[in-house]
C-alpha cells in the first residue's frame, strides 16, 4: 500500500503522486467517516488489488488520475456520500478487472470517463 489511512481522517489531499508495482496505490479505511478527501493529478500502475479504496469517505473527489492496470477494481468507493468521480483515464481494466464499482453509496456524480 502506497498511501493507507485508518484513523479518522478529513482534509486528506493526496495530489500529484506515481504508485507503481504495489497491493493498493490508495486505501483509505478510517475508524469513523473521513470528510472532504481529495485524490488528483496522480499516476497509478501494476497495482494488484485496488488503484483507489474508499470505504465511509463522504465528500470524496477522485479526480484527473491516471490508471493504467490498476489492480482487480480501479476505484472502488463503499458506504460514503457524495462522491465525485471525475476526468479519470482508465486503462487495461482487463476481463477480470472492473473499473468503478461504488457499493451503498449515495450522490455520486461520474464524468468524464474515459476507459
Amino acid at each position: 500500500v502506497c498511501v493507507y489511512a485508518a484513523n479518522s481522517l478529513s482534509e486528506l489531499q493526496v495530489i500529484g503522486n506515481s504508485f507503481d508495482l504495489s497491493w493498493n496505490g490508495v486505501y483509505l479505511a478510517p475508524s469513523s467517516a473521513g470528510n472532504n478527501v481529495v485524490i488528483s493529478g496522480n499516476n497509478f500502475k501494476n497495482q494488484t488489488q485496488y488503484g483507489v479504496y474508499a470505504y465511509q469517505v463522504n465528500q470524496g473527489k477522485v479526480v484527473g488520475n491516471n490508471f493504467s492496470n490498476a489492480g482487480s477494481t480501479t476505484i472502488y468507493y463503499v458506504y460514503s456520500t457524495d462522491i465525485v468521480i471525475n476526468d479519470n483515464q482508465i486503462d487495461g481494466a482487463g476481463n477480470t478487472s472492473t473499473g468503478i464499482y461504488v457499493q451503498g453509496t449515495a450522490s455520486a456524480g461520474f464524468y468524464s470517463r474515459q476507459f
